[in-house]
């Protein structure tokens, strides 16, 4: 089941999208803020929930920044954080010994044209960067306090993008992903190896930039997964194992 809305918050620059919940995960309290919201940048349209152990929180935006190329010079910025909550299921935890506790995907599109020159001669440039805060709020079923937050940057290909008159033209997409390790994660928040994380806060943070002299420059977010991954308990593995198994040998029967 996919639960959301895009609602104003109380809160000045703040936009509430709501909880997404499915079988194995729930992403809670997702919010966007920062000084350039509202309005929101990473929605319309709202986001998708995978199921599984792999359950992705799929973002693909429909939003862009652009400059004008009528003015002699125009700078664009947008800067957005997005929070959430991240809480597994009952009898389930996050991250599988030795792998990933969770995965961000960021891609995104440029447009630059720089037609004229060489006097005046018009640029257009564009940058992009994407970083993450990440805290824990339950471990081992017990509310956790983690103290300071893991974070860190996405790195992205390109980083900037940039080109000049006469007949400046390109276009194309930047994109990059980052896996946070289970034993780097548990090693930073002191806690032992056979911990079982439950409650992660994650913030992610995505600046775009976009420059002009009589040209202009379009830039957008196009796409932010959020992949944790889920491990069941013994007990629950083998349950799940059991009902596959039961779905199969009733096909097997009816056919």
């Amino acid at each position: 089941m996919i639960v959301g809305c895009v609602v104003v918050g109380s809160a000045p620059a703040q936009i509430v999208h709501g909880d997404y919940t499915n079988s194995t995960v729930s992403f809670l309290n997702v919010t966007e803020s920062g000084p350039d919201v509202p309005p929101a940048f990473l929605v319309p349209p709202n986001p998708t929930l995978s199921e599984g152990l792999t359950p992705t929180l799929n973002f693909t935006p429909t939003n862009s920044i652009q400059t004008d190329p009528a003015l002699p010079f125009d700078l664009k910025t947008k800067t957005s954080q997005l929070q959430m909550d991240i809480q597994a299921a009952p009898g389930l935890w996050f991250g599988a010994d030795g792998g990933s506790i969770l995965q961000l995907t960021n891609s995104g599109s440029y447009t630059l044209s720089a037609p004229s020159g060489p006097s005046p001669q018009s640029q257009a440039f564009a940058s992009f960067t994407a970083s993450y805060t990440l805290a824990l709020n339950e471990v081992d079923n017990l509310p956790f306090s983690s103290g300071a937050p893991y974070a860190g940057s996405i790195p992205l290909v390109p980083a900037s993008a940039s080109v000049s008159g006469p007949g400046g033209l390109a276009s194309g997409t930047w994109s990059g992903s980052v896996q946070l390790d289970l034993n780097t994660i548990k090693a930073h928040f002191g806690l032992a190896p056979d911990s079982k994380i439950s409650g992660m806060l994650l913030q992610y943070t995505a600046n775009l930039s976009a420059a002009s002299v009589l040209g202009q420059t379009t830039t957008s977010v196009d796409n932010l997964s959020v992949t944790p991954t889920v491990v069941p308990e013994p007990s629950t593995y083998a349950l799940l194992l059991m009902t596959g198994a039961g779905a199969m040998w009733w096909a097997r029967r009816k056919r």
